[in-house]
This record gives structure tokens, C-alpha cells and sequence, in this order.
């Protein structure tokens, strides 16, 4: 029965149902806020011990003291004469014992010859080490850069060193390595098979060049026409043509035999390291190093490079008495003036590579070198330089 005044004994129990509910509802946020400030504390914890961990995990990469890959880059990055030539002296003098570097750079697309003999000029004039800006010097060596690149433009040298260039590297304590190549993901996706007929091509009258079809005509040894075909004919002035022919052929025989036997050299003192070192043949340690066999390899590319020289300064032009030629094209003669007599190469390194850098138990073996460069006729050896 419901009370006169005030509110029911049923409304009472109501609200007081109510109020028990939300203190519960009170109670159970709290302990959600409480729990989620203890949750994003232990995921900070967490979070901060999971990065140290992988801090500590984290190796540390040395740098190397010489990476062949970054000097072919420099090299290429900065094509003037100068730049160049400092640029090669240091590849072969820090990879000339572990790779051939003129092999390397013909495979790379560039003229190793023409590279060399910049590079051999810039030493006679003494001019490698100075510490100046030589860009201005270029006429030095007049377009050797332009025959030292040929059909390889610079942008596309610059973009394959990473794949062309072997990936050798030299670390503090002189040890050389060979990494992979780095690979590389492609950049745009494959082009869709395009299997569309060709549209026919307007079609136009058919002609005829004659002029074209005299010229194949002339040319073509099989053919008949009612001309007479010409060829240059020999020179008739030059006494000395067949005899130099035959010097120069038997000179390139012997530059190459040397060279053969500098690569076998080479060859067998990187596999001889490498075996000495526990690793596979390209790798080597500081392990079973001979400095005889080093300093005999230096010794043979700076012959090998002379010897280059004399080829180029002796053959460069063929001497007549009355400084001409007279050559016929056809029924016309015709003749030139031969050049100056280019001189011979002065070589002021003589000193440095033959006698200064022998090592004290030398086998001298690098002798039968000297012995054979004294007598090239077109290479002045300065000796007290």
C-alpha cells in the first residue's frame, strides 16, 4: 500500500537500485583509466628495451680505406685531363698487384692506351702530384679525352661503374676484398606485349638510284661495269715502309708476349694469396704477401707502359729522305709531307720503380726489365732524376 507522503517503499528500492549501479559504473571506469595508464607504460617499457636491443644488435660496418668502384667513379665523374690521370695513377698503384687494370678499363668501354699515355705525359712533366688546380692544362694532352671515352658518352660511364667495375676493397690493415654486385630493383614495370599487324606503308613508286648502284658496282669486286676501279697504291717514296712494317710487327709480338706474362705473373700471386689465406681465389688477407713478387709486378707495368711508348714514338711516322709521299689514286698521283720527328720520351721515374722500391731480399728479377728498356732508342732514361 503506498505511503501518503514522501515517495513509495517501491520508488525507494528503485533509486537505491540505481545509485548501486552507478557507483559500480564509476568504480569500473576508473579501474579502465587506471589500467590503461599502466598498459601504455608497459608498451613504452617494451618498446624502449626492444630498441636497444636492436641498437646493440646492429653491426658495425667499417669503411674502407680504397674502394676501386669510388676512384672509376671519380674518374668518370670528372672527365678532365687532370683529374684523370692522378685518378689512374692511384687505381694502379693500390689494385695494379690484385686486377688488370688495363684489361678492366678496355672491358669497361674506355681506351686503356690512350688513359696511359695521358696519364705517362702528365708524369714526365711532373705534374701528378702537384697541389694546384691543372684543369687549365689540357693541352697537355690535347683531346685525349675524347679518345679515352670514343662512343661512351660520360652519363652512360657514370651509370655502369656499379656493374662494370669489380667490387674490390681495400680496409685499414691493407686486406683486399671482392663484394657482390650490388642488385637492383626495376623501376618500371615490363612493357605489355603490343601483338598489333603493322599498317601497310603508302605505297609509292619504285625508283631507282643509279648513282647508288654505281657505287656497289664499283666497290664490288664480283661486278662488271664500264668504269675503271681504283685503289690507293703504295707509297712509292718510302724506302723504309716494308722494313719498319716488319719492326713493328715484331715489336707488337714481343709487347704482347710481356704482357701475356705479366697477367700469368699476376695470376698466380692473387691465387697464391688467397690459398694462403683460407679464402676462395679473388680474396685475399694480408696473409702471404711477397713484396718481391709485388715490386716485380710494378716494375713490369711500368715497362709495359714504356714500352708502349716506343712503339707510338717509333712508329708514328715513316722518315723519307725528302720528307714526303707520293701515293696515286687512280691515274692521279698525288703526295703529303710527313711531320716533324716527334722526339723521344723522357722518363724521370727510372730511379723511383727500378732502384729506390727494391726490396732487400730481391730475387731481381726485375732486372732482365732494366736490361731490355735501355734498349728502346725512343725512351731517354734520366737516371740521376
Amino acid at each position: 500500500m503506498s505511503k501518503e507522503c514522501g515517495i513509495s517503499e517501491a520508488a525507494a528500492a528503485l533509486n537505491s537500485t540505481i545509485d548501486g549501479a552507478k557507483a559500480k559504473a564509476d568504480e569500473i571506469v576508473g579501474d579502465i583509466t587506471s589500467g590503461i595508464s599502466s598498459l601504455a607504460a608497459d608498451i613504452t617499457s617494451q618498446t624502449s628495451g626492444i630498441k636497444a636491443d636492436l641498437e646493440s644488435m646492429a653491426p658495425d660496418i667499417p669503411v674502407p680505406a680504397a674502394s676501386l668502384q669510388s676512384m672509376m667513379q671519380n674518374l668518370v665523374d670528372n672527365p678532365n685531363p687532370a683529374t684523370m690521370a692522378q685518378q689512374l695513377a692511384e687505381i694502379e698503384e693500390k689494385f695494379g698487384p690484385h686486377v688488370d687494370v688495363s684489361a678492366m678499363l678496355d672491358d669497361f668501354g674506355l681506351d686503356s692506351k690512350e688513359l696511359t699515355d695521358m696519364s705517362s705525359k702528365f708524369k714526365a712533366a711532373d705534374l701528378l702530384n702537384v697541389p694546384v688546380d691543372l684543369s687549365g692544362v689540357g693541352s697537355l694532352v690535347g683531346g685525349a679525352v675524347d679518345k679515352i671515352f670514343g662512343s661512351l658518352s660520360a652519363t652512360d660511364a657514370q651509370g655502369k661503374v656499379c656493374i662494370g667495375i669489380p667490387k674490390l676493397e681495400i680496409d685499414a690493415n691493407g686486406n683486399v676484398t671482392e663484394k657482390g654486385k650490388e642488385s637492383k630493383a626495376a623501376t618500371e614495370d615490363a612493357a605489355a606485349d603490343q601483338d598489333v599487324a603493322e599498317k601497310k606503308a603508302d605505297i609509292k613508286p619504285d625508283t631507282k638510284d643509279v648513282s647508288a648502284d654505281n657505287v656497289l658496282k664499283l666497290i664490288d669486286p664480283e661486278s662488271k661495269v664500264d668504269a675503271e676501279k681504283f685503289d690507293f697504291g703504295t707509297p712509292i717514296n718510302n724506302k723504309l715502309a716494308e722494313e719498319l712494317k716488319k719492326e713493328f710487327a715484331i715489336d707488337t709480338a714481343k709487347l704482347a708476349n710481356h704482357e701475356k706474362t705479366a697477367r700469368k705473373i699476376r695470376s698466380d700471386y692473387i691465387k697464391t694469396r688467397s690459398t694462403a689465406s683460407g679464402l676462395p681465389i679473388g680474396y685475399t688477407t694480408s696473409a702471404g704477401r711477397d713484396p718481391d713478387t709485388e715490386h716485380f709486378l710494378n716494375c713490369y707495368r711500368e715497362f709495359l707502359n714504356l714500352y708502349k711508348i716506343q712503339i707510338q714514338k717509333k712508329y708514328q711516322n715513316l722518315e723519307t729522305d725528302d720528307k714526303t709521299s707520293t701515293f696515286k689514286v687512280g691515274e692521279l698521283e698525288l703526295s703529303q709531307t710527313t711531320t716533324d720527328d716527334p722526339g723521344n720520351y723522357k722518363y724521370s721515374e727510372f730511379k723511383y720503380f727500378f732502384i729506390e722500391t727494391t726490396p732487400k731480399k730481391s730475387t731481381n728479377r726485375h732486372k732482365a726489365l732494366i736490361v731490355e728498356l735501355k734498349t728502346f732508342d725512343r725512351i731517354t732514361i734520366l737516371e740521376g732524376e
